[in-house]
């Protein structure tokens, strides 16, 4: 099976594993009732690069320069993509803990391209269409999630995603939500896909990690699920390692 994103477009997940973890997943759980309490944790080699995790630090989150963007408070914006940094780290943790926790294991750091060396409004909006695209991500695999620990999880990640959005598209001058609608719309599994693939070089995961799930919620398909997320973060931690800091030195 070929490690290309655009190969797995439109593929059903075969599920053949089990497994009895509800008890495990809540204790994983229990332990992120705090999002700081994973920081100096080290973090699964499959996650980010030890260079994301030694560069994420609310202890570096000092004011100051705002670089190309407008602030309503001065050190604000800088501060926010801070955070949002920080906090995309973060949640590669977190999804990388409750997969351990399920039985299963996290898929391999991706190669990402077109990523880097961006001017401040190509930066602006890829971050507007990565945290947008998050919020869509994980509302859409919701229904298909079984365990209400994982579900829970899933949703408190989105609600993070979606005020980064919410920055994000004010900072834009676009509506607070995509398309000023009342409610959030979720993205199907091709449309995340497809919305992500031009950004992702290879899956280095010798076909073993297809960014797929399936439609019945199962303990294999919320596995399938995470390391769907999983990606997805991997993508954020990165780009905004390489950016912020060069945006907002």
């Amino acid at each position: 099976m070929s490690s290309s994103l655009q190969g797995f477009l439109g593929e059903d997940l075969d599920e053949t594993r089990a497994y009895d973890s509800n008890q495990a997943i809540k204790a994983a759980v229990a332990k992120m009732t705090s999002r700081r309490s994973f920081l100096g944790k080290g973090i699964a080699a499959a996650a980010v690069p030890a260079a994301i995790v030694a560069g994420s630090s609310r202890q570096a989150h000092a004011a100051g320069t705002d670089g190309p963007f407008p602030s309503y408070y001065p050190g604000s914006t800088k501060r926010n993509f801070q955070e949002i940094q920080l906090d995309e780290y973060e949640h590669n943790n977190i999804i990388t803990t409750a997969i351990q926790s399920l039985g299963g294991k996290p898929r391999p750091l991706a190669t990402f391209r077109g990523i880097q060396n961006l001017s401040a409004s190509q930066f602006l909006n890829l971050s507007i269409t990565f945290e947008n695209t998050g919020v869509h991500a994980y509302l859409g695999a919701a229904g298909y999630i079984s365990n209400p620990a994982v579900l829970s999880s899933a949703v408190e990640i989105a609600l993070v995603e979606a005020y980064h959005s919410g920055f994000l598209n004010t900072l834009g001058n676009q509506s607070l939500i995509p398309g000023a609608l009342p409610l959030a719309t979720p993205f199907t599994l091709n449309q995340v896909l497809t919305g992500i693939a031009p950004y992702v070089q290879s899956l280095n995961d010798n076909g073993n990690f297809p960014p797929v799930y399936g439609p019945n919620p199962s303990a294999s398909n919320d596995i399938a699920i995470l390391n769907f997320a999983l990606l997805l973060e991997q993508l954020e931690a990165e780009f905004y390692f390489f950016n912020v800091p060069a945006l907002f030195a």
